[in-house]
């Protein structure tokens, strides 16, 4: 018997479907609330010895927590929703859908896969720092908890790639790790080193532009930028601002070129896979 033919939304469907059977969901979801309410329970310990109450200070040191968990979840997400070998890939994959609409429905997908955890665990956790410190500054928090979405958007569009150039699944993770050690750790290291051979108006002008060269750089300017600006970031912070308009114009930029990063990566897998095979 021939398999129904799926539309665009019914992939979206099933991918998300797919990844709350596994269970994946919930273990990812339950596993980030678990870590965030930790962490932000330690600092509102140190916060409570140190007099320093609010929302955005607490909120500061989940920051790493985030940055470095969610872009990898994200990666690994993004190559396994290429990689599958399943009978429910094989589906996917025979369907009569243009390469470009498979792609965007896939990548949907498991965006909205990864938004239920990290909705569920950021909501928790804020509800945590809420009854400890109340609601002031929780702007900041929302805005934080948004440009990781964004981030985690971008994170699985950058998978996908590494997918679709490696076609097979152990180098797919491999390279979608090697991503993401790059953009957490050696990207600010290179671009350092970099700027220490150049005039000081040259590498204050790659250490401006080089933030919109990584989601991950994007993602920490911004929230820092919301959570404190000037009192948080310091005066690099204050110059950068003065660069792009004010704290207000900077930070809706960088929110921007984030947005553009979770489209990109995902557009650019779309491209690859029209010329070839998964094999």
């Amino acid at each position: 018997m021939a398999s129904p033919r799926l539309r665009t939304r019914d992939i979206v469907w099933f991918e998300l479907t797919l990844m709350v059977r596994d269970q994946w969901v919930m273990g990812f979801a339950l596993v980030f609330a678990a870590l965030l309410i930790g962490v932000a329970w330690f600092g509102i310990s140190v916060s409570q010895r140190t007099g320093l109450m609010g929302f955005s200070r607490t909120t500061v040191s989940l920051l790493n927590l985030v940055i470095y968990l969610v872009p990898l979840m994200g990666m690994l997400s993004g190559v396994h929703s290429l990689t599958q070998r399943d009978r429910a890939g094989e589906l996917i994959f025979s369907q009569p859908l243009s390469r470009p609409r498979l792609i965007f429905a896939k990548f949907i997908g498991q965006c909205l896969a990864m938004a239920l955890g990290m909705v569920f665990a950021f909501s928790l956790t804020g509800a945590v720092i809420a009854m400890r410190q109340g609601g002031a500054d929780a702007g900041g928090y929302i805005l934080f908890a948004f440009l990781s979405l964004l981030m985690a958007a971008a994170s699985v569009g950058l998978g996908m790639v590494c997918a679709v150039v490696t076609r097979r699944s152990m180098a797919g993770y491999a390279l979608g790790v090697l991503v993401w050690f790059f953009l957490v750790a050696l990207y600010d290291l290179a671009v350092l080193g970099f700027g220490s051979v150049l005039s000081e108006r040259e590498a204050n002008q790659l250490f401006m532009y080089s933030i919109f060269l990584n989601p991950i750089d994007l993602v920490r300017v911004a929230s820092l930028m919301a959570l404190g600006g000037e009192e948080i970031f310091g005066v690099a912070g204050a110059k950068l601002a003065e660069a792009l308009g004010g704290y207000s114009t900077a930070i809706a930029t960088l929110t921007g070129a984030l947005v553009l990063w979770a489209l990109v990566p995902g557009g650019s897998s779309s491209l690859l896979l029209c010329r070839r095979d998964l094999i």
